[in-house]
């Protein structure tokens, strides 16, 4: 439905059935989990940023509370919210999420893996907003040329940070 133009009945129905998926499977269950990290992606959609950042940041408390903090979904609701918190005008906060994000995911992950170098995308996008050139710069250039090595070629976010 969000792709055919009714984002506010897709985020509608995605509420309902997070709330079911938690009355049914409890709080923690790794399914009502990314039932409500789905929530924020299409809240997102909607433009609805306050509440996706809300959403992303429940989702990677019961990441973390259930020992998934440091997985690839953990990693994903941090790298949304702090996207999020970026898209309300608070660049100075995204910025900081993003850097212990990155920290974390390159010590985890390693510096080449996709969610480490999503994080890095968008932290230099955060940087180049906050006019820091040279820093945004030097990190779009070690990002991409990581990500021309580890992701397909015709990998779009490949792409996404020749832009930056």
């Amino acid at each position: 439905m969000a792709n055919r133009g009714q984002p506010e009945e897709a985020a509608r129905l995605k509420q309902a059935n997070a709330a079911a998926f938690e009355a049914a499977f409890g709080p923690d269950d790794h399914d009502s989990i990314t039932a409500l990290q789905d929530l924020a992606v299409i809240q997102e959609l909607c433009g609805d940023f306050a509440g996706a950042e809300k959403a992303y940041q429940e989702a990677s408390k019961r990441f973390a509370r259930t020992g998934q903090g440091n997985t690839y979904d953990g990693f994903q609701c941090l790298n949304n919210g702090a996207w999020c918190r970026f898209l309300q005008g608070d660049s100075s906060g995204a910025k900081n999420l993003f850097v212990e994000a990155r920290s974390r995911a390159r010590d985890l992950f390693g510096p080449e893996h996709p969610i480490t170098l999503d994080i890095q995308h968008r932290l230099a996008r955060v940087l180049r907003e906050r006019g820091q050139m040279a820093d945004a710069e030097e990190l779009a250039r070690e990002t991409l040329a990581a990500r021309k090595q580890v992701l397909a070629p015709n990998d779009g976010r490949t792409a996404y940070t020749m832009t930056v």
